[in-house]
């Protein structure tokens, strides 16, 4: 058993074509505490916590926090899905560190993985720590500053 913290990684699973949805039922039932949160396209997302172990040669796991660093004075991004359906994109920002106010043309959801984010939406200031979401809604202008150093990890799903 795990002594850490509870945490959470991000799997993708892509099941073969053979599967029927009864064999990913029977699947998904082996896999200690796994929940699916979102599908694009054929592609199916989990949130699986961390130490639980995946047991499928079909799936490889990462823990998001080690896919990418950080990096002195910067913002560091990393595209981990880019798809005509939608983004996923893990970022990692030095303390202070920030995203200029902008918009985007489809609701994104920020998840914090590490440190803590300000989050501005229109008028409204937000403070979102490890483990913590906000979804950003479409076409509302928004930023992001580093409160300490932080690691987000971006999802954008297209209309």
């Amino acid at each position: 058993m795990n002594s850490q913290a509870p945490g959470f990684n991000l799997v993708c699973m892509i099941p073969p074509a053979n599967f029927c949805p009864f064999q990913r039922t029977l699947l998904c039932m082996k896999i200690d505490l796994l929940f699916p949160i979102f599908f694009v396209g054929l592609i199916e997302f989990y949130i699986i916590l961390k130490g639980a172990i995946f047991m499928s040669d079909k799936v490889e796991t990462k823990v998001i926090e080690d896919m990418i660093a950080y990096q002195d004075g910067a913002v560091v991004s990393k595209t981990i899905i880019e798809k005509e359906t939608g983004n996923i994109t893990l970022f990692a920002f030095d303390k202070g560190e920030y995203l200029s106010e902008h918009t985007a043309p489809f609701d994104a959801m920020v998840q914090v993985l590490d440190g803590e984010l300000e989050v501005a939406i229109s008028d409204n200031s937000y403070t979102i720590t490890q483990d913590e979401m906000i979804i950003m809604p479409a076409k509302k202008p928004h930023s992001l500053e580093a409160v300490d150093k932080s690691k987000m990890l971006l999802t954008m799903i297209k209309d």
